[in-house]
């Protein structure tokens, strides 16, 4: 059986605290490998502007050579549309073997809504929910899925380091002109200057 982590986001840009979580989860949860997943849409940030998914992809895909449990998916960015997790994973799972068990990553914060996401049953036939919860972090993080009673056993939750790196930050550095070494890989650095990505 091949066990595939799911790793989705904007990715605006990616960051080190990425890929450190996703090779913690990977690690932890004996994964095959990961599939990082940029967002096309996402319909819950529809009100927010974001980079486009040209320049998001390229980031993810140059973030992730050299890493051969990484792979990157192109699934969301070719969709038209609002991008929806319950869609993603139901063309992922016709990609994929019968004998494939996919673990999907989710942060804490994303999946106290989870309950009000497309289909969130559906969700938790498709793969098993992998709510990533830092050290200390307080309360589960496990959504409240009344409508889905005989799926919970389908979400589990796994300890992350804490690595406070957000795409705000880094898009708000850039903006100002402050050095973002050690919050992105070099790659990406040399990316976002290159193509002058984030100045206003």
């Amino acid at each position: 059986m091949t066990k595939v982590g799911i790793l989705g986001g904007t990715f605006d840009p990616v960051h080190w605290g990425h890929l450190i979580v996703a090779e913690q989860a990977r690690v932890t949860l004996e994964l095959d490998k990961i599939i990082f997943i940029p967002t096309g849409q996402p319909w819950a940030k529809a009100q927010f502007r974001i980079t486009s998914r040209h320049h998001r992809f390229k980031m993810v895909q140059a973030a992730l050579a050299g890493y051969p449990h990484f792979e990157i998916s192109s699934v969301e960015i070719d969709r038209s549309g609002n991008s929806y997790t319950v869609d993603t994973l139901e063309a992922l799972s016709n990609q994929m073997d019968a004998e494939s068990e996919v673990f999907f990553l989710l942060g804490r914060d994303a999946a106290e809504s989870l309950h009000v996401w497309k289909e969130p049953c559906r969700i938790l036939e498709l793969c098993t929910l992998v709510i990533m919860c830092r050290p200390g972090g307080g309360e589960s993080g496990f959504p409240n899925l009344k409508e889905c009673p005989n799926r919970m056993h389908k979400i589990v939750e796994l300890s992350v380091p804490l690595i406070s790196i957000s795409g705000t930050e880094i898009r708000s550095k850039v903006a100002q002109g402050c050095p973002i070494h050690y919050l992105v890989p070099p790659v990406i650095r040399r990316y976002i200057q290159n193509k002058s990505l984030y100045i206003p």
